[in-house]
């Protein structure tokens, strides 16, 4: 009886499996115009309009004997540090008014105790604070902002100003 079962299963699925017309091609799929849902596609967007910061790129030396003998030569020269990295930093407020983020960002400034800064992207004026090099600290610092009441505060991966430039300049004005 199972054998019979099992017979009558195998058959259903294989007759199951097929179908009763032959597949034939539309006449309008190769027309584009044919296909529905193209009439809103929007084929405008550029995506460098989205005022990504730049990404730096460093130069290798491919010849490297040359390299080697001018090592001892390269160690007298100054290496330039560069002024602003790609980091993170926390927004804190956004808003269409000037001098409401300004005020924002001095508040964030005299309560927080760390570098606050306004930036302006059409229509919104943004208010973000810290310059972090790596997203784990962002992520730390923003645990301890919702703490302190700033719910709505998120991360933002943009330039920051290097923190190796900063204490290069601090230790030129000491000297």
């Amino acid at each position: 009886m199972t054998k019979f079962f099992l017979f009558f299963v195998a058959s259903l699925l294989f007759f199951a499996c097929g179908g009763n017309k032959a597949v034939t091609k539309p006449e309008n799929a190769s027309n584009p115009k044919a296909i529905s849902g193209l009439e809103n596609l929007d084929e405008n967007f550029d995506p460098l309009s989205l005022n990504e910061p730049p990404i730096p790129i460093i130069a290798k030396n491919k010849d490297r004997k040359a390299n080697a003998n001018t090592e001892a030569a390269d160690t007298q020269q100054t290496v330039e540090i560069p002024e602003e990295i790609i980091g993170y930093r926390i927004q804190i407020y956004q808003t269409e008014n000037a001098q409401e983020a300004r005020d924002f960002q001095q508040d964030a400034f005299l309560r927080l105790d760390i570098d606050a800064y306004v930036s302006y992207d059409n229509p919104y004026y943004k208010v973000r604070i810290g310059d972090f090099t790596s997203r784990y600290d962002a992520e730390e610092f923003l645990t301890t902002l919702e703490g302190r009441g700033y719910k709505t505060a998120w991360i933002v991966r943009t330039l920051v100003v290097n923190p190796a430039a900063k204490a290069a300049t601090v230790q030129d004005e000491q000297e």
